[in-house]
């Protein structure tokens, strides 16, 4: 009788430790897969946007950021079933701490608004990165 305890307890133990190696592995694939989505948007965003947009480069200028803001959030009052402006205002929003949620919220109505959007998993991991960080 105690030979059967110690073996189930041994099978126990067992399964334990292989349901822990497999979620530290997922968790671990998780987060390079969104370092490589991070990296594949940053390289794509020096390629996609002009000259002078990038931060990194060029001297920030807040002035010119808080303009765009006012404009895009100026048209999605006239049209707020613009799914690509609430994505480029998420975008914005996603710069600065403080407006994350308001990212969040720009990013989840662009993929109700267009739920083909050719950014519909960048979106998605973006607002999985921003529920967690809250």
């Amino acid at each position: 009788m105690k030979s059967d305890n110690k073996i189930l307890w041994r099978l126990l133990l067992g399964a334990l430790l292989l349901i822990y190696v497999v979620l530290t592995t997922l968790i671990f694939i998780y987060k390079e897969k969104i370092k490589v989505v991070d990296q594949q948007l940053m390289a794509e965003n020096k390629t996609k946007y002009p000259k002078g947009t990038n931060k990194s480069k060029t001297k920030y200028n807040k002035q010119e950021h808080e303009n765009e803001v006012k404009k895009l959030e100026t048209k999605l009052q006239k049209t707020p079933e613009d799914a690509d402006a609430h994505f480029t205002l998420a975008q914005s929003y996603m710069q600065n701490k403080s407006t994350q949620q308001k990212a969040l919220r720009h990013l989840q109505k662009t993929i109700e608004l267009n739920n083909k959007h050719p950014q519909k998993k960048i979106i998605e991991l973006w607002i999985k990165k921003l529920r967690n960080s809250q």
